[in-house]
């Protein structure tokens, strides 16, 4: 049984702050891609709200489109539009490194078109 947003907040190892970011979540085999806002982010995590409860499945990228970092991630809890990610991976935008995922430096790019 999966745990609500507001039950994680007592279990959490990081401290979130409140943010409000532009982000774009890739999910699945083909990449789909999903606009979403960051409203809170950790070092461990974040939690994200789409503009619907679209189905949505592994894996997972988030794109944080307003400060150019990404994050492969887990995730934690789902109700409805709103879901917890856990990250087990960070990458930058500024830094590319062999192995970053080739949709966020595509992703990044455009965003200045």
């Amino acid at each position: 049984m999966s745990q609500s947003g507001e039950a994680m907040s007592s279990s959490r190892k990081a401290e979130r702050k409140r943010v409000l970011l532009r982000g774009v979540l890739v999910h699945g085999a083909a990449q789909m891609t999903l606009p979403c806002t960051i409203s809170d982010l950790s070092d461990a995590g974040a939690r994200v709200t789409f503009q619907a409860a679209d189905a949505i499945a592994p894996p997972f990228l988030l794109l944080d489109m307003t400060n150019g970092v990404g994050y492969r991630a887990d995730q934690a809890w789902r109700e409805g539009a709103r879901m917890g990610l856990t990250f087990t991976n960070r990458f930058d935008a500024a830094k590319p490194a062999p192995g970053d995922p080739a949709i966020f430096h595509r992703l990044w790019a455009e965003r200045v078109r």
